[in-house]
């Protein structure tokens, strides 16, 4: 059995509005969809995107603020996977846990509910501001 496979590379632009950074996202997934992908591999911390959104915020405080955005990546994420028929590895996201913020990656496999994993070697600078 083949499978293919297509891994994102997502650029960073600066987003003028949220509904922009889910047109990329989109554009992303139609683009690997196109192309016969079976699985679409979305890059870590692609909501970073969004930070431009927020004026005059600090490094601090990046991942509270990206942390509203966690549903609605996650209702994407399923939309996309179940209308398409490709299973999505969402990349990462902010969550708001019951420890806390977490990296958290959200799959998409068709017709199912979403799996979640928590990064599990957070880099010492996460550790620190997040």
């Amino acid at each position: 059995m083949n499978l293919r496979v297509a891994a994102s590379a997502w650029k960073i632009r600066p987003a003028r509005s949220d509904s922009g950074y889910f047109g990329h996202f989109y554009d992303i997934a139609s683009s690997a969809h196109d192309e016969g992908a079976q699985v679409l591999v979305v890059p870590e911390l692609h909501v970073f995107e969004l930070l431009p959104l927020a004026r005059d915020l600090d490094v601090w405080n990046a991942a509270r603020y990206l942390i509203q955005y966690a549903e609605a990546v996650e209702s994407w994420i399923k939309r996309i996977s179940d209308s398409s028929g490709m299973i999505i590895v969402g990349g990462s996201h902010f969550k708001e846990t019951s420890n806390g913020i977490k990296n958290v990656c959200a799959i998409g496999v068709p017709g199912q509910d979403l799996i979640f994993n928590e990064k599990n070697k957070p880099e010492p600078y996460e550790r620190r501001m997040w």
